[in-house]
């Protein structure tokens, strides 16, 4: 946890970032959601340009994988410093880069073929199921705010769940980002489990995914460097490489 205290400056890149003399090392806190946030072999495409990123900048880095609404709240409120893989409507209070570190995009999943999303109204009567806490991105809220989920899980093994609340006709769609839904189902596949045929039904825009730090005068610089080194390695070709390693 970065603390407040003994700041000097460091130059990086043209800009004059904020550093400590004596603890200079960020909380970086998240839940798992591979592959942008991976818990294992992987790190995911998001946590390790973050450390990169920051490593770089002259920061040392720890990673910590807790549950999402505790990950916002505590960055929000200071006692960690960044939150990995958040779209702006996570955290509106933090401070966040322009240029997205990566896209994702939600998309609903049924085991009828036969309906399809192609806009707000095709919610109309379904029963959705979605994650406590999490956003959609600004679309997504938007539209769950006209259209209430039928039901919010919240804990561990939300894939699993969700899929077997499919097949017991508890709700009728899923909606999940999709690299994350099919890393996730190819595990479950992995583990044995036997999986109905889902559908992709249609999916919402996509959306940029960022890291936010917490709103203080010492984080104010990281954004833009943020921004800086996204564009260097975009220019020297090494940012897709790294995507696609992820499947991204």
């Amino acid at each position: 946890m970065l603390k407040r205290s003994s700041i000097f400056a460091l130059a990086f890149g043209g800009l004059s970032l904020p550093l400590l003399a004596t603890d200079n090392t960020l909380l970086l806190q998240s839940d798992p959601w591979c592959p942008f946030v991976c818990d294992g072999e992987h790190k995911g495409i998001v946590v390790e340009l973050a450390e990169r990123i920051l490593q770089d900048a002259g920061y040392d880095t720890s990673m910590e994988l807790i549950n999402w609404a505790r990950a916002v709240y505590n960055v929000s409120e200071g006692s960690a410093d960044v939150l990995v893989g958040a779209y702006y409507g996570d955290a509106p209070g933090l401070l966040f880069h322009k240029q997205p570190i990566a896209q994702s995009q939600q998309c609903f999943y049924a085991l009828d073929a036969h309906w399809h999303y192609r806009e707000p109204a095709s919610l109309k009567g379904r029963k959705t199921v979605v994650i406590h806490d999490y956003s959609y991105g600004e679309q997504g809220d938007r539209l769950f705010a006209h259209y209430p989920p039928f039901l919010a899980v919240a804990g561990s093994r939300l894939t699993e769940r969700r899929i077997r609340m499919l097949e017991r006709g508890r709700v009728d769609t899923i909606i999940e980002e999709k690299h994350v839904f099919a890393w996730e189902l190819d595990k479950l596949k992995q583990s044995g489990m036997n999986l109905p045929d889902l559908h992709e039904a249609g999916c919402l825009e996509p959306l940029g995914m960022y890291i936010g730090f917490t709103a203080v005068d010492e984080f104010k610089l990281l954004p833009a460097t943020v921004d800086r080194a996204l564009r260097r390695l975009k220019a020297a070709g090494e940012l897709a490489p790294l995507l696609e390693s992820y499947g991204l």
